[in-house]
């Protein structure tokens, strides 16, 4: 709603092709990601972690609520389109990266049930997104557009935030095996 009216007055064909640098940006970082998550793993295994392969993108996925909110303020206060365009870009950099460091944390951790921890992970991603589309328009009724993602974005900055001290907890806390040089099968 807010590219279809002033000082944007979009229209439908050139709002979908706004979302060009939000596929990009998972595009690119989950070829970024999957280099990621290979280098932690074969770095942090060998430490005798076995999350290695989420260590190296659970920093950049932090990304995501930042450029959600910058993206719905600088469209809410009609700053130039280049500025949230550039914002959908990281957001989705952030989505995408944390993707192939996940599926490689649950095939090695569940080697047998690789495939049902994969897609329970993107069935719980989905089952959020419809709670956000369908619980979304009735919180940006009572509220504008700008709280609503900003809402979304601090919640989804609350979960980061729990795993990546799980992940941090557990490295910590995990025994320190230098002389380790097998990698886990893949």
């Amino acid at each position: 709603a807010l590219l279809a009216s002033p000082p944007y007055n979009l229209s439908e064909a050139v709002i979908g092709a706004c979302y060009i640098p939000f596929g990009f940006g998972v595009l690119t970082s989950s070829l970024v990601g999957g280099k990621l998550s290979d280098i932690g793993r074969v770095k942090y295994y060998r430490e005798g972690f076995d999350f290695g392969s989420l260590m190296p993108a659970s920093f950049l996925v932090a990304v995501g609520p930042i450029g959600s909110i910058i993206f719905v303020w600088t469209l809410y206060y009609g700053i130039h389109p280049v500025v949230p365009l550039i914002m959908l870009y990281f957001t989705g950099f952030a989505l995408g990266v944390y993707i192939p460091s996940i599926s490689s944390y649950l095939t090695i951790v569940k080697r047998e049930q690789a495939g049902a921890a994969n897609a329970s992970t993107i069935c719980v991603a989905f089952l959020y997104s419809g709670v956000l589309v369908s619980v979304g328009p009735i919180i940006q009724e009572a509220i504008n557009p700008g709280w609503t993602v900003t809402l979304f974005a601090l919640f989804e900055a609350v979960c980061i935030i729990g795993v990546l001290l799980h992940v941090l907890r557990r490295y910590t806390q995990a025994p320190k095996n230098t002389n380790n040089t097998e990698l886990p099968p893949v």
